[in-house]
C-alpha cells in the first residue's frame, strides 16, 4: 500500500506543473523549484535490487524499479480494477483460440519505443525478458526464476526437450505473439501474465540474441551463471544494482549506501495519458520516523 501511495504522489508531483500552469493568473514559485529537484524520504531502506524481484528486494526497491523500467505490455487500471493493454506500448492486440483450447495473443507494438540510449525497443526485447527471467540458471546464482508454465512450449524448452518456445514468436520487429496453454485457462487475471517490461539483452547477456526461425523464440547461446554474476550481480557494475540502459521515465545516475539519484530519461515518450516526467532530478533516500516530519517541514525532504 505504501508503495502505491508513493507512486501516486510522484505522478501527482510530475503532473502538478501542468495543472498549475493551466490555472489563469496563478503563480506558485515552489512548483518551479520542485521541477528542478525532489528529495524523497522513505523509512524502508533500499537494498539495490533495481532490476527485478528475482533476487528479492524491498518496497523501496520496487519504487525505483517503477522509475527505471517502463513500457510494460499490460498495465493495471486502478479505476476499473482490471488489467489492460497499455495503449502507449501496444498499438493493436488480438486473441484467437484454436481447436485445442490454446489462446494466442498477437501484439503489434509502437515503433517509437526507445531505450535511454536512444536505440529502438523491439519485440525481441520483450521475448528476451521472458527467456531470461524463466531460465533455470538463475537458480544457480541464488535467484528464483519467473514462472511461465502457462506459456505453450515453455516447460519443454526448460527441460531441454525442445530448442525453442513454440508459444513465443517474433513475427516482426514490432510484432510479438504468445500462446497460453489450454490447461492454464480460464484465468480471471489472464492479462496480468503479459505485464512484461523489456530488458536489454546487449547489457545483461552480451553477444546473446533472441532468434525465431519459424518454430518459436530461443536464445542464440545458453546463459551461464558466471555471465549473470558478472553482468547482473556485480555490486559495482551489475545491472541489478546499476541499471544503465532503461526504458522508464528516469535513469539512475548514482546509488551509494541508502541513497539513489535519478535524472529524466530524454527518450521516454510518456504514458498513454500523455504524462511525462517534469522533475529534473530525484533523490530517494532513507528517512527516520523520529525526525522525518521535522525534516519535511524544514524542506530537507520534499516528499
Amino acid at each position: 500500500m505504501m508503495r502505491k501511495w508513493i507512486a501516486l504522489l510522484l505522478v501527482f508531483c510530475m503532473a502538478a506543473g501542468l495543472a498549475v500552469a493551466g490555472a489563469e493568473g496563478t503563480e506558485i514559485n515552489w512548483v518551479e523549484q520542485q521541477r528542478e529537484k525532489l528529495r524523497v524520504g522513505n523509512t524502508t531502506a533500499l537494498t539495490g535490487n533495481f532490476f527485478t524481484t528475482l533476487w528479492g528486494g524491498t518496497t523501496s526497491d520496487l519504487d525505483v524499479q517503477d522509475l527505471l523500467h517502463g513500457y510494460a505490455l499490460v498495465r493495471y487500471n486502478l479505476e476499473g480494477s482490471q488489467f489492460l493493454f497499455d495503449d502507449s506500448v501496444v498499438q493493436a492486440a488480438g486473441a484467437v483460440d484454436d481447436t485445442e483450447g490454446n489462446r494466442t495473443y498477437m501484439l503489434a507494438l509502437y515503433d517509437d519505443l526507445k531505450w535511454s540510449d536512444g536505440t529502438p525497443i523491439t519485440a525481441k526485447d520483450y521475448a528476451f525478458t521472458i527467456l531470461f527471467t524463466m531460465d533455470p540458471v538463475i537458480t544457480e546464482t541464488g535467484g528464483t526464476p519467473a514462472a511461465y508454465s502457462w506459456l505453450k512450449g515453455a516447460e519443454e524448452y526448460l527441460r531441454k526437450e525442445k530448442n525453442t518456445v513454440s508459444g513465443l514468436r517474433i513475427m516482426g520487429d514490432d510484432v510479438l505473439q504468445s500462446t497460453v496453454r489450454a490447461e492454464a485457462l480460464p484465468y480471471f487475471y489472464e492479462l496480468s501474465r503479459l505485464m512484461i517490461h523489456p530488458y536489454p539483452a546487449s547489457v545483461i547477456a552480451p553477444g546473446v540474441q533472441v532468434q525465431d526461425d519459424g518454430e518459436g523464440a530461443y536464445l542464440s547461446a545458453p546463459l551461464s551463471a558466471d555471465t549473470i554474476r558478472e553482468t547482473v550481480l556485480d555490486p559495482k557494475t551489475g545491472y541489478l544494482f546499476h541499471p544503465s540502459v532503461v526504458s522508464g521515465p528516469y535513469m539512475l545516475t548514482s546509488y551509494e549506501g541508502s541513497t539513489a539519484k535519478f535524472t529524466i530519461n530524454p527518450y521516454f515518450k510518456g504514458t498513454e495519458k500523455g504524462m511525462v516526467p517534469r522533475i529534473g532530478e530525484l533523490e530517494y533516500t532513507l528517512a527516520d520516523n523520529a525526525d522525518m516530519l521535522e525534516k519535511l517541514n524544514k524542506g530537507e525532504f520534499g516528499l
